[in-house]
């Protein structure tokens, strides 16, 4: 028996970062319909239009984070090349490697503090103004005190995510995914708990707070010669060793315009709803984005958890091997998100008379929302591919389409609501997004492997 299993996880490309991956993507199945229900419970209509409206706003803070966590975590995996750890969670290996992991470090760690303060000062008071302006609603719900504790939260975070992006680089993904998993099954304990005991919208900073402190305990005990040297020790090496505007800047305002399209395609959902057909629909949209999120997230595990396998192939000029690995993972995580479209609408179907599920968006708008979000995996799958070479080729195509979302969600959300957000995103990635995804992977392939 033990043999057929083991047969069965290589054949589907399960190893133990996937598999702690899994758990934790699977944890989230398992916990997601949970704070759905007890959402759609506790909450009345206005409440669940503002709480996930909250989280769209918030992801303002990718105009000033500029996808550097995903640069970190490239430019990591290509450095322990030469590196290794040690015990006491040291850098171990070339000095001029080691000298530029940790100078990588603390810019990163600089950058996100300064991110923090800007969250505070820009998007804090610019959600203060956005969410009142529905006067009548804002009144009946209690927002302004949750709104700035989640701020606060998502900011003293900010800092935290650059040092975890350079240890799952470094390829450490099995341990980053495990401490993914405890974080996400104590946030939703918490946030459950939260909302059962009626604190109301104060449930959506749990998730920040819990990271935090699960994330700050757990690189003390297993990186604390990594904080102390690439934090807060000055650094002592050869400056000339590391350029950030030469070798990092180009890759990352690359890696921000598209970070910076994709909020425009995926985040404008509810603000928009919001703003021309208040919280109730925005409520709906946001459910049923978290819902569809399945979709792109559980198949995601399988790139990301092969990623540091990849580049070292992109690094070695592997290309044979480089496109072996990578076709396999790729058609894997595209099977597993066609399925979670099938297994998604079936479920819909069926329990479609529950009154619960009245808190989504109707059946068929949900099928065209399943069907888009599998498109833009099969997309973000083509470029992870190319930004394993540390480039970003999808600036260009990522921003075309971000002004064409943005245009379409802002005129047919306001004219036709949430069917003509899902119908229009749809068919965008349907006409440009996948064919111009498939055009720029194979140009690129070519010229970089020649």
């Amino acid at each position: 028996m033990y043999k057929i299993m083991n047969q069965i996880t290589r054949l589907v490309g399960i190893n133990q970062a996937v598999g702690f991956s899994l758990l934790a993507r699977s944890w989230q199945i398992v916990a997601g319909p949970v704070t759905l229900l007890l959402v759609a419970s506790y909450f009345n209509v206005a409440e669940q239009g503002f709480f996930y409206t909250f989280s769209s706003v918030l992801a303002l803070q990718v105009l000033f984070e500029l996808g550097l966590a995903f640069v970190i975590n490239q430019f990591a995996s290509h450095e322990f090349t030469l590196l290794s750890w040690g015990k006491s969670g040291d850098i171990l290996g070339a000095k001029h490697a080691k000298d530029r992991m940790h100078a990588i470090i603390k810019h990163a760690v600089r950058w996100y503090l300064a991110v923090a303060i800007l969250i505070l000062l820009f998007v804090l008071p610019f959600g203060l103004y956005f969410f009142g302006k529905h006067e009548v609603v804002s009144l009946q719900v209690s927002w302004h005190l949750p709104w700035i504790l989640l701020v606060f939260a998502a900011a003293m975070y900010l800092p935290i995510i650059p040092i975890l992006a350079a240890i799952e680089g470094s390829g450490q993904v099995a341990q980053i995914n495990r401490l993914r998993l405890v974080q996400g099954f104590f946030a939703s304990l918490l946030t459950w708990a939260a909302i059962y005991g009626g604190l109301g919208l104060y449930a959506a900073a749990v998730t920040f707070l819990v990271n935090v402190l699960f994330s700050l305990t757990w690189m003390v005990r297993n990186y604390r010669i990594l904080l102390v040297e690439a934090v807060f020790k000055k650094s002592s090496h050869n400056k000339s060793a590391f350029s950030w505007g030469k070798e990092v800047w180009p890759m990352q305002w690359r890696i921000a315009v598209s970070w910076v399209s994709g909020y425009f395609i995926f985040q404008l959902f509810t603000p928009i709803l919001f703003y021309f057909h208040g919280p109730a629909i925005a409520g709906q949209m946001g459910m049923s984005l978290v819902v569809a999120n399945v979709i792109t997230i559980i198949p995601l595990i399988w790139l990301q958890a092969n990623s540091p396998a990849m580049v070292k192939l992109v690094s070695n000029k592997n290309w044979p091997a480089l496109d072996a690995l990578y076709a396999r993972v790729f058609w894997q995580s595209t099977m597993v998100s066609l399925i979670g479209v099938i297994v998604l609408s079936v479920l819909l179907y069926v329990f479609s008379a529950h009154p619960l599920i009245h808190r989504l968006l109707p059946l068929v708008d949900m099928i065209y929302l399943f069907v888009a979000f599998f498109l833009s995996h099969a997309i973000g799958a083509l470029a992870h591919y190319l930004r394993m070479h540390k480039r970003e080729p999808f600036m260009v195509l990522s921003l075309i389409g971000a002004v064409l979302t943005a245009l379409s969600m802002w005129f047919f959300g306001r004219l036709y609501a949430s069917t003509g957000m899902v119908i229009s995103l749809m068919l965008i990635n349907l006409v440009y997004g996948l064919p111009s995804a498939l055009w720029l992977w194979n140009r690129s392939r070519k010229l970089w492997h020649n």
